[in-house]
């Protein structure tokens, strides 16, 4: 369980910093560009949550 915490905190470490970047990028400011930026946003912090959601399953195991 070990192996998969540390595979997730890694590529949460990733997308947190694609989410940085996509955030402070911004050569011109189109709507082209806006949309782009908005739709890429979301998917990156849509997979952010869905990670944080399985990290805290791992660190947090349901006992019956």
């Amino acid at each position: 369980m070990r192996i998969e915490e540390e595979r997730i905190t890694k590529e949460l470490d990733k997308l947190e910093w694609l989410r940085q970047a996509i955030i402070a990028y911004s050569p011109q400011p189109s709507v082209h560009n806006t949309e782009m930026r908005v739709h890429n946003l979301t998917l990156v912090s849509g997979r952010i949550a869905q990670l944080k959601r399985e990290l805290y399953e791992c660190q947090h195991p349901v006992t019956y």
